[in-house]
Formats: structure tokens, C-alpha cells, sequence
């Protein structure tokens, strides 16, 4: 079953409340880059890891226009959290699509129970991991993945890697804290400092047999190509609310800041003609519902 109007309704009054909790310093937190430990916690406590998870498996029931509402909210003001929020589901579907029916019910229910946050090492156009294939079945991987988005602080991790022997595909999910994983705090962009889109490294890290997803995205399956349209959402939404929270600044700034044009005769600048003519003051400016 669905999420309801109600329970819609409070995942939205849930991430506006953490977005203005984020918004106290995401500037400063921008500058210095790092991971944002106690943020990504708020998250964990809020419930909202397990939106998506269907109901049986003891998640919130809710759909993909809710997760991106929520990204969407959380991009008004900290654009870092919104995209790590937004990829934490485009992994955790990973076992969903790509995976058994067992695999699909265990990770959605460990997740459920323990609020993890998924973190993401996949890309099936980076073949700079080589997993060998073990005699019992599971795999040893070696090497180094980069745009590693949100794996700092990550409970769970979506991988891939090129077999050794025949160069195929796969994908796989395991702890972050698995032996031989090494997250690196090596993310030094312009804006979105505290993605931890950074460098994962593997040295000679096992994947247990059910750990290994059925059918990679790399294959040619009718699900293979959702994740992209998915990302790209997952963007766009992210791109829409830091888009919206600017026209939230921008109205703030010329309310409390911005002085009339000294020929106008007004008294504040967000009555001039010219002011609403660009900017639209007197419509609400928050257009993303």
C-alpha cells in the first residue's frame, strides 16, 4: 500500500524542518568540504532512509515523487545532503532491480531496521576494479572506484567490478566497514564539497556469494534502464530546489537588505515596480510544491 496524503504530507513537513536545520551553516560546512557526520545523522533519526521501502518489508510505502520531494526540499538549502539523500535510494532499488527476490527482501528489511545509509562505488563505465572469481563462489576484488558519491559515512555499499578472467560486469552490495575497504576523504570540488564523491579503494575485499547482484544494469534488461532515469531525476530535483531556495534568499535579502532606488518614493525595495516586474515579490516565490 501506498503512503497516504497524511504521511505525504509529513515527509514533506519532516524535510523542510531538517532543510532549515541544515541551512544554519551549509555555507561554512561547503567551504571546508569534509563529511557532514551530524547532518547525515539527522537523517538517520528522521525515518526518512526508509521512505521508499515497501511496507512489508517495514518501510513507509512511499513512492519516487516523494523521495524527490524531499530532495527537492533539502536542495533549497544544502545541495550536498540532497544529492547523498537522493542517491541513498538510487542504490538501496539496486537489489530491487538487479537482484533475487531474497536479496531484494534482506537489504530492504536490514535497512528498514537499522536506518543505513547507503553510499554508492558503481560504474559500469570505470573498469578500474577486478573481482576473481574464488573457488567457493564468492568474489575478491581489487582496485579503485572514484565518484564514490556519499560513501563517507556509509552504512551499506553498491560496487561493481570487471571479472579477471572474462571482463564481464557485476555488481554487488556490502558493508562499508568490510576488510580491505578504504574510503578516501579525497573530494575537492567547486560546490557540493560534502557529497564525498571522492575515491573508494579495494584491497582484496571479499563479496560473499549473496552479496553478488543476478543481473547487473550493464546487461541488456528492461530494468537496466531505469537507474539512468533515475539519476537524472534525482539531478534535476536537485537542481530544482537550489534553484527555489535562491529565490528564497534573493526575497529575504531585498525584504530586510536592500534599500529603494532614492528617487522612488518608496520605502522598501520590494515595492518598487521595477523588483516585482523581475523578481515577482508579491507571488509566493516557492514554486516547487
Amino acid at each position: 500500500m501506498a503512503a497516504t496524503a497524511v504521511e505525504q504530507q509529513q515527509y514533506r513537513r519532516l524535510a523542510s524542518e531538517l532543510a532549515k536545520r541544515f541551512g544554519e551553516d551549509a555555507a561554512q560546512r561547503d567551504k571546508e568540504g569534509g563529511t557532514p557526520k551530524e547532518q547525515r545523522d539527522w537523517i538517520r533519526e528522521s525515518g526518512l532512509l526508509k521512505l521508499l521501502i515497501p511496507r512489508e518489508y517495514g518501510g513507509d510505502g512511499g513512492q519516487w515523487s516523494d523521495v524527490l520531494g524531499v530532495v527537492r526540499e533539502f536542495a533549497r538549502t544544502d545541495a550536498a545532503l540532497a544529492h547523498v539523500y537522493g542517491y541513498h535510494f538510487l542504490c538501496l532499488v539496486a537489489p530491487h532491480l538487479a537482484g533475487s527476490e531474497s536479496q531484494k527482501a534482506y537489504f530492504y528489511e536490514t535497512t528498514a531496521k537499522h536506518n543505513y545509509f547507503w553510499g554508492n562505488s558503481s560504474n559500469p563505465l570505470e573498469k578500474s576494479i577486478v573481482g576473481q572469481r574464488l573457488e567457493d563462489g564468492a568474489i575478491l576484488v581489487n582496485g579503485s572506484k572514484s565518484f564514490s558519491s556519499g560513501s563517507p559515512d556509509s552504512d551499506l555499499l553498491a560496487i561493481s567490478w570487471n571479472d579477471s578472467a572474462s571482463g564481464e560486469y557485476y555488481e554487488g552490495i556490502i558493508p562499508t566497514s568490510r576488510t580491505g575497504v578504504t574510503v578516501h576523504d579525497d573530494w575537492d570540488n567547486m560546490g557540493q564539497r560534502q557529497t564525498g564523491s571522492g575515491t573508494v579503494s579495494f584491497e582484496s575485499v571479499r563479496v560473499e556469494p549473496d552479496e553478488i547482484l543476478e543481473t547487473p544494469y550493464g546487461g541488456q534488461t528492461v530494468f537496466s534502464t531505469l537507474i539512468p532515469q533515475l539519476s537524472q531525476s534525482i539531478l534535476a530535483s536537485i537542481f530544482i530546489g537550489s534553484a527555489a531556495g535562491a529565490l528564497d534568499e534573493a526575497k529575504y535579502y531585498t525584504k530586510t537588505k536592500s534599500r529603494p532606488w532614492y528617487t522612488s518614493g518608496l520605502d522598501e525595495a520590494s515595492a518598487e515596480p521595477s523588483t516585482i516586474s523581475h523578481c515577482g515579490w508579491p507571488i509566493n516565490p516557492r514554486l516547487v510544491s
